[in-house]
C-alpha cells in the first residue's frame, strides 16, 4: 500500500541536538538532508520543506516538540 505524502514545513533552529534529532529523523524515513533547499538564513534557523507520511510528520513533531500535545 503507497503512503500519501504530504508537504510539511520544518524551522529548526541552530540548537545541536535539535538539528541532531532532525538528521536522524530525515535518515531514517529516507530523506536526504543533502538534497534538501535551506529556505532559512542558516545562521539562526535552518527552514526546509520535506515530503513525507503525515505519521512521519507527526513522529517528526513529537520528537521535536515532545512538551506539545
Amino acid at each position: 500500500m503507497k503512503r500519501e505524502l504530504v508537504a510539511e514545513e520544518v524551522i529548526l533552529t541552530m540548537d545541536d541536538q535539535e538539528q541532531a534529532v532532525f538528521a536522524a529523523w530525515a535518515e531514517r524515513v529516507g530523506i536526504d538532508t543533502d538534497a534538501l533547499i535551506n529556505s532559512g538564513c542558516g545562521c539562526c534557523v535552518d527552514i526546509y520543506t520535506v515530503r513525507a507520511s503525515a505519521e512521519q510528520v507527526a513522529e517528526l513533531n513529537a520528537l521535536l516538540y515532545p512538551d506539545q500535545p
